[in-house]
Parts: structure tokens; sequence; C-alpha cells
């Protein structure tokens, strides 16, 4: 298991493919800072779900895992209504192009 700093600023598309070609199991941390991006917020209308539901189908239709953090009930239960509804090709395209190779966490280098 690799967890790793992983949302749509910072889609670490040869991370992902290495895991894949290696068998390794990928997991997604940090991943909601982008709520507030306009086309997270258009595909949330377009799809009627929160910006964080757009997020969290994202991450998991790239194969990678993640534990949505919630301490809300309404919260939790949003983030498990994700399974009902599927991304198109084009709208996962239109969020991995929002990738800046932005970090919302230190390096663990940057920690010593």
């Amino acid at each position: 298991m690799l967890q790793a700093e992983f949302h749509p600023y910072n889609y670490q598309r040869d991370l992902v493919d290495l895991c894949r070609k290696n068998h390794i199991r990928m997991q997604a941390f940090c991943f909601i800072k982008c709520v507030e991006d306009p086309v997270i917020q258009y595909l949330a209308r377009k799809y009627r779900k929160a910006p964080s539901q757009i997020v969290l189908k994202w991450v998991i239709q790239h194969g990678v895992g993640v534990l949505p953090k919630s301490k809300s009930p309404p919260h939790i239960r949003e983030n498990a209504d994700i399974f009902q509804f599927s991304l198109t090709v084009e709208d996962m395209e239109s969020i991995d192009d929002l990738n800046r190779n932005t970090h919302f966490t230190p390096h663990p280098r940057q920690l010593e």
C-alpha cells in the first residue's frame, strides 16, 4: 500500500501507472482542497452532487483508494453516495487537466 497526496491539483499519473503496473495499491490523502475549482463546481451542478463527491468519484475512477474524513453523519452518508453515478471520460479528462503539481502537505524530507 502506498499512501500519497493525490487530488486534481496533484494528479500523479506516472505514480498511478507505476503502482498499477507493479500491483501496488494506492491510497489518496488530502484530496478535498480543490472543491472550489470552477470545473469541480460545474460538474457538481451537472451531476447534482456535492463537489466533494465529484472529487471522490474522480479518485475512485482512477483506481485509487481513499478514506474520506468526516465527523458529520450527513457528510459520511454523502461520501458513501458516490457509487450510483460515473463520470464520463470527458469529465474525467477535464478534471485531470486541473493538475498543477500542487502539494498541500509538506514532503517528508521537509519535516526533518
